[in-house]
């Protein structure tokens, strides 16, 4: 098993433009991520010590909405951060989804985003490189930030190649066009992400990056595609000001960002309550977070009379409908995640919650038969890196458990074989599986 430093790699996690992140063990048997970086930058001594201070200076915040630096080093002459492994889905992940984003989850995300970049800047810490990716949403609701000091990397790159084009729908114009950024270049990413939560498109989109670079140091963002909701005009109001090209008409810290968006749940939330009660479109309850799903839903309005009995009744209906629908939503993203524990877990909550409800019924289902899967394409994943090591052995064994795990799984038949016939072959040979 491959290790770096004290830690062995068990499987890939997900490979970017910069580096490779791996699930691994510590020393005490603790899961850990592991970022090793790949890109030729990090061989760049002034570079390397750069991004390592980056990520060290994040770990020692010790804050809650930043992802947790353990380790950083050197192995074999490349960088690698090690963090805490966060469960959940990151922001790229959930924008692939087909269901919405409630907008209050939205704002809740962004709120959370804003603090963790808040303290980073009372630190001197900028992060210059803020995407989706980077944003990783716990079954909690809890919102976690990583890759701090990549920018450095990114920074050497002639402008409109390799990684540096990666991220750059996120990237502040100042950047792009060269000039010394402050903590408003992580204020225009946070627009940038916000703008993309509501619509579910990018602020700056094109089929290139020329196209996009003028977009954004040029054009403007399309705010009436911004859908509209109770929170109208003032969200698009905070998103435009985010993203104003003039860094001098952004918000000057992420604290008074912060505060403009409490400011906004706090002032609509009455509205959405009348919204409910008055029967237009249900809204779930600012108060709702995912890990009171065991609880009764909470009823809005006093029951004095039959006729408010009767509207707390039709509330309280709509209220878990909408719940079991986030929930729902929630889990399946975590199984296209590749998360199948946490989904799993949100089954059996909406199985207590509405135990009866066909939607909870399909979901347990398709996890049930999920399971055997994923667990083959995990093994199949880590069969192959045994491939790249020359491994044959054991190589063909996690094959063989895959075959175990999902009968039905051609590529794992394929594997094993193939491996059968390619046992007394070089190594270069068996590694073109």
């Amino acid at each position: 098993m491959e290790t770096i430093g004290p830690y062995q790699l068990q499987k890939a996690l997900g490979r970017g433009s910069t580096g490779v992140v791996f699930e691994a063990k510590d020393g005490s048997g603790q899961t850990v991520a592991v970022k090793t970086f790949t890109h030729a930058a990090s061989e760049n001594p002034v570079l390397r010590e750069r991004l390592l201070g980056a990520a060290r200076a994040a770990g020692t915040l010790g804050h809650p909405n930043l992802a947790a630096v353990l380790d950083a080093g050197e192995h074999q002459g490349r960088p690698f951060v090690v963090t805490e492994m966060v469960e959940g889905v990151d922001l790229a992940r959930a924008l692939r989804s087909d269901t919405a984003l409630p907008m209050e989850w939205t704002l809740d995300v962004l709120r959370q985003i804003a603090l963790g970049l808040g303290e980073a800047h009372r630190h001197n810490l900028l992060h210059l490189d803020l995407k989706p990716s980077d944003v990783r949403v716990t079954g909690e609701g809890d919102v976690k930030i990583s890759d701090f000091g990549v920018a450095h990397l990114k920074a050497v790159e002639p402008i409109g190649t390799g990684a540096w084009l990666h991220g750059i729908h996120y990237r502040a114009p100042e950047i792009i066009e060269g000039r010394r950024p402050d903590l408003r270049a992580d204020v225009f990413s946070v627009g940038a992400l916000a703008f993309e939560l509501a619509a579910r498109r990018r602020a700056f989109p094109g089929d290139d990056a020329t196209t996009v670079i003028l977009k954004i140091t040029r054009g403007a963002p399309d705010l009436e595609s911004l859908p509209k909701t109770l929170f109208s005009p003032r969200f698009e109001a905070v998103v435009a000001r985010c993203l104003a090209r003039d860094p001098e008409k952004r918000y000057a810290s992420m604290e008074r960002l912060h505060d403009d968006l409490v400011a906004l749940v706090r002032d609509v939330a009455p509205r959405l309550r009348a919204t409910a009660v008055v029967g237009e479109e249900p809204h779930a309850s600012l108060e709702i977070r995912f890990e009171d799903a065991d609880a009764a839903p909470p009823v809005l309005v006093d029951a004095r009379d039959s006729d408010t009995q009767a509207a707390a009744a039709d509330l309280e209906a709509a209220v878990l409908d909408r719940e079991v629908e986030q929930l729902c939503a929630l889990a399946l993203t975590h199984a296209a995640d590749g998360d199948l524990g946490p989904a799993v877990e949100i089954g059996d909550r909406l199985a207590r919650l509405a135990p009866h409800d066909p939607r909870g019924e399909r979901l347990r289902a398709y996890l049930e038969e999920e399971r055997g899967r994923r667990a083959a394409t995990a093994l199949l994943a880590s069969a192959r890196d045994q491939l790249a090591l020359g491994q044959l052995d054991v190589a063909r064994a996690l094959a063989e458990d895959a075959l175990l795990a999902d009968p039905r799984s051609i590529m794992a038949r394929e594997i094993v074989d193939r491996l059968s016939a390619f046992v007394e072959t070089p190594n270069s040979e068996a590694t073109e599986l």
